[in-house]
């Protein structure tokens, strides 16, 4: 169930083999529940899966998790499903209040998109993949296609007041621009769709104030386009 911790590096524009910093050694912790956890062969049912992560997130769970239990380091559920992202909702409201919790994943995150907007603990969601994907490694048989006529995740979360991230399942980060301009054609404002690639992504990793933002007297990486950068129905 537990995939790890993240880091957060800036990576020299010159090439991935060149790491300039190390911005943040802990970013999150990264627990996958569902059919996530089962198709890595991690755990067997639901019922087993939500029983162990409540006992890790108790006082006397593991102390590497003390981060996670005081809210100083952000705790991110892989999950899909929507029953299994209600009951973990409510459990890590119970067991730890203080939590800071980011939902990845999220493919039918918009089937309960008004408790996730009640829940105190809920950071942002971030889709993973933003759109449906034929053939996925995960059950997303209930996402949302908006080539079928139905509204775009991202369209209904960020209605709600839920803060957004877009992430790929796949390919280097630079696609996260046609994700942005998919989110754009289906009614998201060009503005809210640059914060969903950028801005609204470190915020829910919980990374360093300013990150994710072009600000004065901050260090930031810049990428220019000849043409529209989120496509051409920009």
């Amino acid at each position: 169930m537990i995939r790890g911790v993240s880091s957060a590096m800036w990576v020299s524009p010159h090439g991935h083999d060149h790491v300039s910093t190390t911005l943040k050694s802990v970013v999150a912790v990264h627990i996958a529940l569902g059919n996530r956890a089962r198709q890595a062969g991690l755990a067997a049912s639901i019922s087993g899966q939500l029983f162990q992560l409540r006992k890790w997130l108790r006082p006397t769970g593991p102390s590497q998790l003390e981060g996670v239990r005081n809210g100083s380091v952000p705790l991110v559920l892989h999950v899909d499903q929507a029953d299994t992202m209600s009951q973990a909702l409510r459990l890590v409201a119970e067991v730890v209040p203080s939590a800071r919790l980011t939902i990845f994943g999220g493919a039918e995150a918009h089937l309960i998109v008004s408790e996730i907007a009640a829940a105190p603990n809920v950071e942002a969601v971030v889709l993973s993949p933003p759109r449906p994907v034929p053939e996925a490694s995960f059950d997303q048989d209930r996402a949302p296609d908006p080539l079928k006529g139905e509204q775009h995740a991202a369209v209904t979360l960020s209605q709600a007041g839920i803060k957004v991230g877009l992430a790929g399942s796949a390919g280097p980060a630079t696609n996260l621009r046609w994700e942005a301009g998919l989110a754009m054609d289906a009614g998201v404002p060009r503005s809210v769709a640059m914060q969903m690639a950028t801005r609204n992504l470190a915020e829910a990793m919980g990374l360093p104030e300013g990150i994710g933002t072009i600000r004065v007297g901050q260090r930031a990486h810049f990428a220019l386009y000849l043409l529209r950068p989120f496509g051409s129905l920009e």
